[in-house]
């Protein structure tokens, strides 16, 4: 019995705790490694998400500009319209209230009457 027990425990257990220290130092690294490659993989499709939302949301501005524009045109032409129909409503109660006037006038008997 050459080598007492303690030190070859303690040899051992040297050995033992570098090979966990190893283990973990591998373990870690992987973790990381895949930790990144997920947040990788997940910001990828959340990246084109953003970016089909914002796309979307600029095709809904244009579309709601468009759709102001189109209102804009249609209330313009709306007033002018209804310009149009108020002169010709007024040029033709002044026709008909000078026509009233002229058939009274043309007979004066009958305001007698």
């Amino acid at each position: 019995m050459g080598v007492p027990s303690s030190s070859v425990k303690n040899s051992s257990s040297r050995e033992h705790i570098r090979e966990l220290e190893h283990i973990i130092a591998t373990q870690e690294a992987d973790a990381k490694k895949a930790t990144d490659m997920f947040h990788e993989e997940l910001n990828e499709p959340l990246f084109a998400q953003i970016v089909e939302i914002k796309e979307l949301q600029k095709k809904q501005l244009e579309e709601i500009e468009d759709f102001k524009m189109d209102q804009q045109k249609k209330s313009t032409v709306f007033e002018k319209r209804q310009r149009h129909m108020e002169a010709m409503l007024s040029h033709l109660l002044r026709k008909s209230t000078q026509s009233a006037q002229d058939n009274v006038r043309k007979t004066p008997m009958a305001s007698c009457l």
